[in-house]
C-alpha cells in the first residue's frame, strides 16, 4: 500500500470514528450541546480505553521508511506544545496514549486526517499500527503501519527447522510471549549496536533474543534479563573478548528503559 491510498475520501464525525475503533462514547453525551461536539473529547488527538489506543495522524506527514513501511514521525512536545494555548494539553494526552501503547506492547488504531478545501477529511485505518520508537526524554516518536507479527527471533516457528534447531538444543524452555515482548521493546533495532535487524524472506524483521544471565546459570526467562540483538552482537555477547563489557552494557540498557521489574 502506498501513502495515497490512506488519503481520507470523506469527512465523517470524530465521534463516529472513535466509536468504530471500539471506544465507549457514552460520556460524550455529558454536555449541554451535541455529543459529537463535546469539547472534552472531540478536539483531542488521542483516545484510550482499556487496551484500545487511538491516535490521530496527519496524511501530509506520512513517509515510507527503508523497509517500505508507512510511518508517521513527529515530536509534538517540541513542535507544537508552545504554539497555541490548547495544544499543550492535547500533546500531553497524545504522549500518555503513546507511552501506554509503547510500554504495554499494544496495537494502535489510527485516524488519518487530511485538511483540504477548509475541511478536515478523516478515515479510520482498518490496519493496526505500532510504536516503532518513543523517546520519553526528547518526545521523538515513530508510529508505523505494521503489525506486531513482523518481529521474529531465532526460535520463531515461521523460520525453517534448520535455523531454529541450534537454539532448541540447550533443553531450556523459552516463552514465546516473553520473547515477543523483548522484540517489541527493541522496535527492530539491536539493543547493543542500535543497527536494524534484517528482513527475512517472509518479510519479518529478524533479531535474536539473548539472556543476559544465561538460563543454565539461573537467569530468568523474563524481559528484565533479556535483550534483542543482531546476529553479530549476539555472537559477540557469547564469544568475544569484550563479553564482560558487553554484558555490563546490556544490563544498563535494560535498566535505563525501566519497562520491567528486575525480579
Amino acid at each position: 500500500m502506498d501513502i495515497e491510498t490512506l488519503r481520507p475520501p470523506k469527512a465523517p464525525r470524530i465521534i463516529d470514528l472513535v466509536a468504530e475503533a471500539g471506544i465507549d462514547i457514552t460520556d460524550w453525551a455529558d454536555t449541554t450541546g451535541a455529543a459529537s461536539a463535546n469539547p472534552k473529547y472531540c478536539y483531542q488527538w488521542a483516545w484510550q480505553q482499556g487496551d484500545i489506543v487511538l491516535l490521530t495522524i496527519w496524511h501530509e506527514e506520512l513517509t515510507v521508511n527503508d523497509h517500505g513501511v508507512i510511518v508517521f514521525e513527529n515530536n509534538y512536545r517540541a513542535d507544537w506544545i508552545y504554539e497555541k494555548s490548547q495544544w499543550p494539553a492535547r500533546a500531553h494526552s497524545f504522549e500518555v496514549a503513546l507511552a501506554k501503547a509503547y510500554h504495554e506492547s499494544l496495537p494502535v488504531r489510527v485516524m488519518v486526517v487530511d485538511e483540504r478545501n477548509s475541511q478536515k477529511y478523516r478515515v479510520l485505518d482498518t490496519e493496526n499500527w505500532s510504536i516503532a520508537r518513543f523517546d520519553e526524554t526528547t518526545g521523538d516518536f515513530i508510529v508505523q503501519r505494521q503489525g506486531f507479527r513482523r518481529y521474529v527471533d531465532q526460535f520463531d516457528e515461521v523460520l525453517s527447522e534448520a535455523v531454529r534447531i541450534s537454539g532448541v538444543a540447550s533443553g531450556f524452555e523459552r516463552s514465546q510471549a516473553v520473547r515477543q515482548k523483548v522484540l517489541l521493546r527493541a522496535c527492530g533495532r539491536c539493543e547493543h549496536c542500535n543497527e536494524p535487524g534484517f528482513l527475512t524472506q517472509g518479510n519479518y524483521l529478524y533479531l535474536e533474543t539473548h539472556h543476559i544471565k544465561p538460563l543454565y546459570k539461573g537467569g530468568l526467562d523474563h524481559p528484565s534479563n533479556m535483550v534483542a540483538l543482531c546476529a553479530n552482537c549476539h555472537r559477540k555477547a557469547h564469544y568475544s573478548l569484550e563479553q564482560e563489557t558487553i554484558t555490563r552494557k546490556l544490563v544498563e540498557v535494560v535498566a535505563a528503559r525501566a519497562l520491567y521489574p528486575t525480579s
